[in-house]
């Protein structure tokens, strides 16, 4: 682990953490190394799934067990790394452009900075979030993994959803 993080955290440190082993107090059968605070990948790509949802009164439910059967049946386009990462861009974009033009949020504003949020309080701003970047993400995970393996020659042998935060 410590020869791994040597080699990994100067490139990647801005976009991976791998924790930081205590090398004096393990031993052949204990692993003590920081403690990442965070979610499993998994469930915070779901946790942002459960907000859009919400936020356009979708049942996330129903949503989830609709896409597994897209899926399945093969319906679902698989787009490569730089589609998905272009369809990200474009949802950020269009995020913007709803939280500052249809949001009302320039009325807010107006208001905020008026004598009247004095008298009644400001009126908090609507900040639409979009989905994750799963393209950049998963160009990420390839691109630290590819380095390992084919750089370093030292590699993550355990790298699924639950160590990856």
């Amino acid at each position: 682990m410590q020869q791994a993080r040597n080699c990994v955290m100067p490139r990647w440190g801005a976009l991976v953490e791998i924790p930081q082993p205590y090398l004096e107090l393990c031993s052949k059968h204990v692993l003590v190394k920081d403690y990442l605070p965070g979610k499993k990948l998994v469930d915070g790509i779901k946790d942002r799934y459960k907000a859009y949802c919400d936020r356009h009164g979708i049942n996330f439910d129903l949503f989830q067990t609709k896409k597994i059967e897209d899926l399945k049946a093969g319906k679902l386009k698989m787009k490569s790394i730089d589609e998905e990462i272009r369809d990200a861009a474009w949802m950020k974009f269009w995020c913007s452009v709803q939280d500052n033009v249809l949001s009302l949020n320039p009325l807010r504003a107006l208001y905020n900075y008026s004598g009247l949020s004095l008298i009644w309080g400001r009126l908090e701003y609507y900040k639409s979030e979009p989905l994750p970047e799963l393209g950049r993400l998963i160009d990420v995970l390839c691109r630290v993994h590819a380095a390992e393996l084919f750089e370093d020659g030292r590699f993550n042998g355990d790298p699924h959803p639950g160590n990856i935060l």
